[in-house]
């Protein structure tokens, strides 16, 4: 089994590289050299892309249990509830015949809703599942993103701040009709890595918000349901 799956690289990793790459621009513009650089932002990137890994699971979750309250209960159990229009009652009705099949349990109560979603997480996940899994990482991606957003942004803006401040452009923020001269005068490592905070900056602005993670969510229980008409009847229950 790999150290770090698909998941863990995507959904938890890769917002949390996001967030943390600012931080490593500005150590990496602190050295001079090509070896040092490399070494310098190899020891930066590693320490803090897993810290932030920790920390975006850990407020994505928190975060999480609020938006499932705030949208009326966890999404796969609402999907199972026939609480989402986009899935019509004759589809619906098929899935709860064949999660009955599979698990022995049957019924229209919040048990039994709570029990088949677990059945669903528990059997119908990894790589045999390659569109369920897809799915699985687009939401945990954009959870664990919206979990360290505010990381984000401040990291981001502290390292354009570094830039303008090393510079000597203490009143650029204020006055921005010497804008274009601070540009023209910037070396080409730090016009790249103000182009790469900016852009980063938008990203966390724009990017993780609630209702791209409520679409990403619904989308994945319906994947995660749709993958029961490829599922065995003989399985195991379980």
């Amino acid at each position: 089994m790999p150290l770090l799956d698909s998941y863990d690289l995507q959904a938890r990793y890769t917002p949390a590289f996001l967030a943390g790459l600012p931080l490593t621009f500005i150590v990496v513009s602190m050295v001079s050299g090509a070896p040092l650089k490399a070494l310098s932002g190899l020891g930066v990137a590693l320490p803090v892309s897993y810290a932030m890994a920790q920390l975006a699971r850990s407020l994505g979750k928190r975060h999480q249990q609020r938006l499932w309250e705030s949208w009326g209960g966890e999404p796969v159990v609402q999907v199972l509830q026939g609480r989402d229009p986009r899935l019509d009652p004759v589809t619906l009705a098929r899935y709860h015949r064949k999660l009955t099949e599979l698990t022995g349990t049957t019924g229209n109560d919040p048990d039994t809703y709570a029990s088949w979603n677990r059945w669903l997480r528990a059997n119908i996940k990894g790589k045999s599942y390659p569109l369920v899994l897809a799915e699985n990482i687009a939401y945990g991606f954009w959870r664990n993103g919206y979990g360290v957003r505010l990381l984000g942004i401040a990291c981001a803006i502290m390292a354009a701040a570094w830039v303008v401040l090393k510079n000597g452009c203490w009143s650029c923020p204020l006055d921005f009709t010497q804008t274009p001269a601070f540009l023209a005068g910037l070396s080409d490592s730090d016009k790249l890595g103000l182009a790469l905070t900016g852009a980063l900056l938008a990203f966390w602005i724009f990017g993780p918000t609630e209702a791209r993670i409520k679409e990403a969510a619904f989308t994945y229980s319906e994947r995660l349901l749709g993958a029961l008409d490829d599922y065995p009847a003989s399985a195991p229950k379980g």
